[in-house]
């Protein structure tokens, strides 16, 4: 009995299990003990974390089989299973039950289920694995489950530290304000051994479709309000599409970002926009660029319906600064210039900026019924931000 030796009893007793076994029947031909029959029943097991297999409490359990086949019927209720170094915190199962089976042909081994129920907090998850091991081979490792989450401010609880790292969770932690998720999927398909897989030879995919969240994108920006967006975490990185959002009081209907790879720590995020003019103004206002483009945009006041694009490249750190590009479109809008006092309609044409960098295209306008050409540009100093406008008459 190789298997009762101390080196191969001493994991289990790190694990300090403890729980009643019920029933224990053993079948062991004593010519042939590999063929061996056994039956077991057991309830309220528990055992501590030890190196890569996270604890657990209130497992119950029934297995029936051989060496080559069999099943195990597992559930656990009220159960907290603690996994530090994958998870920040502990997982909260409520209820969580599964048939495995296992198979062993030649020299493989297979384990798949039939049906896999965990509920936890803020989070309900149902589907289907299947493991397998050949020496030759190496682990192969497949599931495919479909997920609810009833409130993405829990959503932290489940990213995996170890592939995301601690900036990210972070980050994503305190970007991610409440909203919902119904019916968003998970698939892991590889070696796990080689996970996340950069070198593109296996894949994970969780794919979730979050509705009325608020992403707090960066904390001296306003959010993303009133937002549903797609998610979608693909192996070493997260993409997210978004086709409705308030940005303050600017609508949004095409929002892109994404975290190409975790490790580069920065979020890419663009967005189109719409709305007032003094809702763009306002909505700079309360932003880095309150001295600089919402400045310019005191001295070049535009009224009517405006149309945009946003772009920011965030870090994941405060010590680093956020980059920031957008370009706002005028199509028959007014335009007052507080400087000289005077107000052109139907202008046309559009302005750019780069973090504090304001340029314009030329535009086209009318001022007193006469056709115009304008631009303008701002300079910035240590000592003042300027706004230059260029009016010249029209032929």
């Amino acid at each position: 009995f190789t298997f009762l030796s101390p080196e191969k009893i001493s994991p289990w007793l790190s694990l300090n299990p403890s729980g009643e076994l019920s029933i224990f029947a053993l079948d062991l031909p004593l010519a042939a003990p590999e063929q061996f029959d056994v039956l077991a029943k057991w309830k309220e097991i528990s055992w501590d974390q030890w190196q890569g297999l996270p604890s657990i409490e209130h497992l119950n359990g029934l297995m029936i089989g051989t060496l080559r086949n069999g099943h195990f019927d597992l559930s656990v209720t009220a159960s907290l299973s603690y996994y530090e170094g994958m998870f920040k915190a502990p997982l909260e199962i409520k209820n969580a039950q599964s048939r495995v089976f296992w198979k062993k042909q030649d020299e493989r081994w297979t384990l798949w289920t039939d049906g896999v129920d965990i509920q936890a907090k803020s989070l309900w998850i149902n589907g289907d694995m299947s493991f397998s091991y050949a020496k030759d081979d190496g682990p192969w490792l497949s599931i495919l489950a479909g997920i609810n989450l009833t409130d993405a401010g829990d959503a932290w609880r489940y990213y995996p530290e170890e592939l995301m790292g601690e900036e990210l969770i972070y980050y994503l932690t305190n970007a991610i304000e409440g909203g919902r998720a119904r019916d968003a999927t998970l698939i892991f398909e590889g070696n796990p051994t080689h996970f996340p897989y950069r070198d593109h030879d296996g894949k994970f995919q969780v794919f979730v479709p979050l509705k009325d969240a608020t992403l707090q994108f960066q904390p001296t920006w306003q959010p993303l309000t009133e937002l549903s967006i797609n998610l979608d975490f693909i192996n070493n990185g997260l993409w997210m599409i978004s086709d409705n959002a308030k940005l303050g009081k600017l609508d949004s209907h095409r929002i892109e970002a994404s975290i190409p790879a975790y490790q580069d720590n920065e979020l890419l995020l663009d967005a189109e926009i719409k709305g007032q003019g003094q809702d763009i103004y306002d909505y700079l206002k309360n932003s880095p660029l309150s001295d600089s483009v919402a400045a310019a945009l005191e001295q070049v006041q535009i009224t009517g319906d405006v149309a945009g694009r946003l772009s920011l490249q965030i870090p994941f750190t405060n010590e680093e600064i956020v980059e920031a590009q957008g370009r706002i479109s005028l199509s028959d809008n007014d335009i007052y210039i507080t400087p000289v006092n005077i107000t052109l309609d139907h202008v046309k044409g559009s302005f750019d900026f780069t973090n504090e960098t304001l340029s314009s295209t030329p535009l086209t306008a009318r001022w007193l019924g006469q056709p115009i050409k304008l631009n303008f540009n701002s300079e910035n100093s240590d000592k003042v931000y300027r706004i230059n406008v260029g009016l010249a008459g029209a032929c």
